[in-house]
C-alpha cells in the first residue's frame, strides 16, 4: 500500500499598524494612520471602525489621556479568508 500526502499552507500573517501622534491640543482634530499588509502585500478595501474611549474623563475638552480602539476587517487577499483585529493607541489631549 502506498500513498503522498502533501500540504498546502494558507497561513498569512496579516500585520496591523496604527500610527497616531502622541500630543494633540484640546478641541483639535486627531489624525490616525493605518496599515495593513499581509506578507509584505498592502491590503486595501478594509472596513474600520474606531471608538474614542474617555476613561475617568467626562468632557472631551478635558486634558487627559484619551484611548481609541479601532477594529479592522477585511479579505485576506493571499488566502482569501475574512479577518477581524481589535487594536488600540492612546494619545493625550492637553
Amino acid at each position: 500500500m502506498g500513498g503522498t500526502i502533501g500540504a498546502v499552507s494558507l497561513d498569512c500573517k496579516t500585520k496591523i499598524d496604527i500610527i497616531a501622534p502622541g500630543v494633540s491640543e484640546r478641541n483639535q482634530p486627531v489624525s490616525f494612520r493605518l496599515q495593513a499588509e499581509c506578507e509584505k502585500e498592502i491590503l486595501e478595501g478594509l472596513t474600520v471602525s474606531a471608538v474614542i474611549r474617555k476613561p475617568i474623563l467626562e468632557k472631551p475638552e478635558v486634558p487627559g489621556v484619551y484611548e481609541a480602539e479601532f477594529t479592522v476587517e477585511g479579505i485576506n487577499q493571499v488566502t482569501g479568508q475574512p479577518f477581524s483585529c481589535v487594536k488600540s493607541e492612546s494619545i493625550w489631549i492637553g
